[in-house]
């Protein structure tokens, strides 16, 4: 009968331990859970910075691609003027072309001043 008993106690001492080394497990899992959630956070607001960025970044892009293309219709402008025009002195329709681009960008820049003072 006494092993009986003794073999109980230990059955229930196994127990006990069993439940306390599974307990420790869930305590380390929920450790890990947490710092993986942590980790997924930070990730997140890292996600949305960059997407910002390259939000801004194509913006830029594309202003910089609408620039260009303006700039090569002035080209395109200057150079049908320099076939259509009949001078023969190439110093003077450099510097009618020149006048006439100078003259543009000066108007859009003050235009563009107008509307940065009066905001």
């Amino acid at each position: 009968m006494n092993y009986k008993l003794v073999f109980g106690a230990f059955v229930v001492l196994a127990m006990l331990f069993y439940i306390k080394s599974l307990l420790s497990e869930i305590e380390l899992k929920e450790n890990e859970l947490a710092s993986a959630n942590q980790a997924n956070k930070s990730l997140s607001l890292s996600l949305e910075a960059l997407k910002q960025r390259n939000k801004a970044e194509l913006e830029a892009l594309q202003n910089a691609y609408q620039n260009a293309n303006e700039i090569r219709k002035r080209v395109d402008e200057v150079k049908n003027y320099v076939k259509t025009s009949d001078e023969n002195n190439l110093t003077l329709l450099f510097n009618i072309s020149a006048d006439r681009l100078w003259g543009e960008a000066n108007s859009s820049a003050n235009t563009s001043d107008n509307t940065k003072h009066t905001k």
